[in-house]
């Protein structure tokens, strides 16, 4: 079993080695789960990383609870159902949600369609709107390919926003190749707010 201490660190160390541990087998331990951070431990967007991932690949896991600083996470097969919803419960982000399981889909037996709740539109994560137009695109260079859409917009402190993702099943990545910058050929710009009145243009 693999150890990871978490003191020096946030929740990307924990939603990388979840998605890692899913798509090679590898057992792990996590300890002093985001230790470096004001409130440790679990967070509701944390958790939800931790029980998805765990259907995905039938994990055995102890430690997933709200606020908890430690956990043990033991990966079986992934698994071959289509169909996921997770809800975060609060406006804790849906976009890191599912950076997180999106490698366990890509490496699963079949197409698998998954909604996510919570929100879309947060601080200090990247948003929606990033995953579907950068971070997607990026990643089918790859040879990973997924459809995405925002059905609705959350934002902090409620959440309640909804996007829907398609994830195709791969055989293998192969490398990208990014020295190459090309020429810019348009610059386009969403901007979407939340407590503002209709009368509100932007320029």
């Amino acid at each position: 079993m693999i150890s990871i201490n978490g003191s020096s660190g946030g929740g990307q160390m924990l939603r990388t080695a979840l998605s890692l541990s899913a798509v090679l087998g590898k057992e792990f331990e996590f300890t002093d789960i985001r230790g470096a951070r004001e409130k440790a431990g679990l967070a509701r967007q944390h958790l939800t990383c931790v029980r998805a991932v765990a259907e995905l690949c039938n994990a055995e896991v102890e430690g997933a609870v709200l606020g908890s600083t430690d956990l043990v996470f033991k990966p079986r097969e992934v698994v071959s159902k289509n169909r996921f919803v997770y809800d975060v419960g609060s406006a804790g982000s849906v976009s890191l949600v599912f950076q997180t399981i999106f490698p366990v889909l890509c490496f699963a037996r079949h197409e698998a369609s998954v909604e996510l709740i919570g929100g879309t539109n947060v601080a200090w994560s990247p948003s929606a709107d990033y995953i579907q137009n950068v971070f997607l695109p990026l990643a089918e260079k790859f040879g990973a390919r997924a459809s995405f859409e925002i059905t609705r917009r959350g934002w902090f402190p409620k959440g309640g926003g909804r996007l829907k993702a398609s994830v195709l099943p791969v055989k293998s990545l192969h490398s990208a190749d990014f020295q190459q910058k090309g020429l810019l050929k348009e610059v386009r710009a969403s901007v979407v707010s939340s407590n503002l009145p209709s009368s509100v243009n932007v320029k």
